[in-house]
């Protein structure tokens, strides 16, 4: 590791550029960033099941953690250039992620895994306070990325299929169709936020609450329960929304799904 940094400061210098030391922390959302199209690559195809952020559990036996880091290198050669360009941290610690997660996701199937669930930021063999952001730490010479995650065994997570909700989603009500941004009864800003939404992986949820605000999960077997508990322990009332690709949102109070235990197992 050390000679590889000297290395790439020495080509740095070659460039014009300080060869001094740099370490800079980009802080990016786990989420965010296992939903592009370069992380969601990695499980195209398979049965793999990837859950990353959200609550860690307090002890976990050695055996179930899988941990993995990788790098990236900021300079990149366009074809027909001589010189290379220099990226900018945070493109260089998107890369950097990815390598990463693809390094964790092997190493989980090497060991027989269905898949990781609890994958977090572990640089330095430390975790974060905030579980849905993953730490990076970018230098002259590579971005670097560690990450940690808890195996799942087969069968576990309920079934094979990566995009199974842990509970039964609730019927369409046709309220809107789910690409109408417009419909969904949030403040200003929402409408950016749910667009967003629509972007993210299966299985996913959204919910709005009484207020106008918003709140959405992605990439979790419970996100449904996952998000109306959130808001319980706000003291706010919220409803969903949309799950997946329905609307199940109700014009009538009554009939909207604002408690766990209104899903059906």
């Amino acid at each position: 590791m050390f000679k590889r940094r000297v290395g790439w400061a020495v080509l740095m210098a070659g460039l014009g550029m300080s060869a001094h030391a740099r370490d800079t922390q980009v802080l990016m959302s786990l989420r965010t960033e296992a939903a592009q199209p370069g992380a969601q690559k990695l499980l195209k195809g398979s049965d793999f099941m990837l859950r990353v952020g959200g609550s860690i559990e307090a002890s976990i036996p050695q055996d179930r953690l899988v941990v993995a880091s990788s790098y990236a290198r900021p300079q990149f050669r366009y074809p027909g250039y001589n010189q290379p360009t220099i990226r900018s941290d945070e493109t260089t610690c998107r890369e950097a992620f990815q390598n990463t997660l693809a390094e964790l996701i092997a190493a989980a199937r090497k060991k027989g895994a269905a898949g990781v669930t609890q994958v977090v930021s572990y640089y330095d063999n430390m975790l974060m306070a905030n579980s849905d952001m993953v730490e990076c730490h970018a230098g002259y010479g590579s971005a670097e990325v560690q990450l940690r995650g808890v195996l799942m065994s087969p069968g576990q997570g309920g079934g094979s299929d990566p995009a199974r909700h842990s509970r039964a989603m609730p019927p369409a009500s046709g309220f809107a169709t789910i690409e109408n941004v417009d419909a969904v009864p949030v403040r200003e800003g929402g409408q950016a936020r749910y667009r967003y939404y629509l972007s993210l992986p299966s299985p996913k949820a959204f919910a709005v609450y009484e207020t106008g605000g918003w709140r959405f999960e992605a990439g979790e077997p419970d996100a449904m329960v996952r998000l109306l508990n959130a808001c319980t322990r706000e003291g706010k009332t919220c409803w969903l929304y949309a799950v997946d690709d329905r609307v199940v949102w109700q014009p009538r109070l009554e009939q909207r799904v604002s408690r766990p235990d209104q899903l059906m197992p």
